[in-house]
């Protein structure tokens, strides 16, 4: 069966394919005539997010809800309505000895408390693409104690914090 591989990066990933879940959960439908399965991904430093374990959970949830319906069934029929779309983890892809730990969330290693700045290797990036690091991560954040950072000093496994909009006010 063909896969399409969705990855859910950030928070905002993660919200995004909880509600393509639900959607497909409702019985909507891909415009194709084609049957394939979803392989969702989510990539997320930010281990300890609510809406990240919200969305495993959901997925999760799914997975059981579909197999209780349709069992095993490698195909399922697209005109079969609610949860008739399979999604898969990359677990499940894969043979015993080849299995990937973290279900449908893929684990970034030793992020614990390396900040954005040494995950890109600002300081080793030559002029233009230091120029463009800087133009994509300019402005501010919140860190853990919500005081005001720079976005390339944020911790890798934190996050934005939900303040996408942080700089307008650190800037008045």
């Amino acid at each position: 069966m063909p896969k399409l591989f969705v990855f859910a990066i950030g928070g905002t990933g993660s919200r995004v394919l909880r509600s393509l879940t639900m959607l497909l959960a409702a019985g909507v439908q891909p415009n194709t005539d084609k049957v394939f399965e979803i392989v969702a991904i989510i990539v997320d430093p930010h281990e300890s997010s609510y809406g990240l374990k919200q969305t495993a959970l959901l997925l999760t949830n799914y997975q059981a809800i579909q197999k209780a319906a349709f069992g095993n069934k490698e195909f399922l029929d697209t005109n079969s309505g609610f949860f008739s779309t399979k999604i898969s983890t990359l677990n499940n892809l894969t043979s015993y000895k080849d299995r990937i730990t973290g279900g449908f969330t893929f684990k970034l290693q030793q992020l614990t408390d390396m900040r954005l700045r040494d995950y890109i290797g600002f300081n080793q990036l030559n002029e233009p693409n230091r120029a463009l690091a800087d133009l994509l991560f300019s402005g501010y954040t919140v860190n853990e104690r919500r005081d005001p950072t720079e976005l390339l000093n944020i911790k890798m496994n934190l996050g934005f914090i939900g303040n996408p909009g942080f700089p307008l006010f650190l800037r008045t």
